[in-house]
């Protein structure tokens, strides 16, 4: 699902996030999280996959569409990354995507 969705999807960036969107023919929605390797180390990359993971939890039922998949992307400033901006930065790039309706 990654490779499909990175290679095919629409990138859309943010200060710490890259959401690539790649719209299905309906059925459920799929979600994944991943990091660059520019992110230092384990500890850092769990963090943030953790951050993305509750963020996404609390706004999915904002989201219009079915049969999306999503992925995104931590960037390399990881560390500096608290769950509000996480949030904020998700409910701007579902916005440019066309998916926010929450």
């Amino acid at each position: 699902m990654f490779r499909e969705v990175l290679g095919k999807g629409t990138a859309y960036g943010g200060e710490h996030l890259v959401l690539f969107c790649l719209k299905g023919e309906g059925g459920p929605s799929t979600v994944g999280f991943t990091t660059t390797r520019r992110v230092p180390n384990a500890v850092v990359r769990n963090r943030a996959k953790r951050l993305m993971r509750e963020a996404y939890r609390r706004l999915k039922y904002g989201i219009e569409g079915e049969g999306l998949r999503l992925v995104f992307l931590a960037r390399g400033d990881a560390r500096s990354m608290t769950f509000d901006r996480v949030q904020v930065e998700m409910v701007e790039l579902f916005t440019r995507a066309g998916l926010w309706c929450g």
